[in-house]
């Protein structure tokens, strides 16, 4: 646990995955943008094309599918600032990080998270954005998850998806 927050403070993610040239079959890969995942085995070489179909599950289909597939949002804080002081410079560090995200409709309050992270957290303005937009990219992946079921059996995590004809 203490590990996994140290990651999770640094912008840092983690899985499992098997690896047979590893002693234990398996090793741990680190990883700080998901965008770069590789591309799940039967999505990247489906029978009939790319990707996985939303379909329904049947034993006579000729691929695995997702047979459902939903999002679920939550309201959260739409900017993120952090606070640190120095006294020997006698400055505080400060800066303010807005969500990218469309938080709810034109009446719905600006939420604002605030961490006053102690003397000497920051060794300038420049670190402090850093620590505060990593912070709004943690509460903003808190807003929205992804939900599925499917037969899919070479879903593995570290890899992406290419879900084709899902509903919008």
């Amino acid at each position: 646990a203490f590990v996994s927050r140290l990651l999770a403070e640094e912008g840092i993610g983690w899985c499992i995955e098997e690896d047979e040239a590893a002693p234990a079959g398996h090793r741990m890969r680190l990883f700080a943008d998901s965008l770069r995942w590789p591309e799940d085995r039967l999505s990247e070489h489906a029978n009939g094309g790319r990707g996985i179909r939303f379909h329904r599950a049947d034993s006579q289909e000729a691929q695995d599918a997702i047979v459902a597939f939903g999002t679920h949002r939550r309201f959260g804080a739409g900017m993120s600032t952090v606070l640190s002081y120095d006294y020997k410079t006698k400055r505080s560090v400060a800066t303010r990080v807005p969500t990218v995200l469309a938080l709810g409709a034109e009446r719905a309050p600006a939420l604002e998270r605030y961490d006053d992270a102690g003397q000497y957290a920051f060794a300038d303005t420049r670190e402090a954005d850093r620590y505060a937009r990593l912070m709004m990219e943690a509460l903003e992946a808190r807003h929205t998850t992804f939900v599925g079921r499917g037969t899919v059996r070479s879903l593995r995590p570290g890899t992406h998806v290419d879900l084709l004809d899902a509903p919008r």
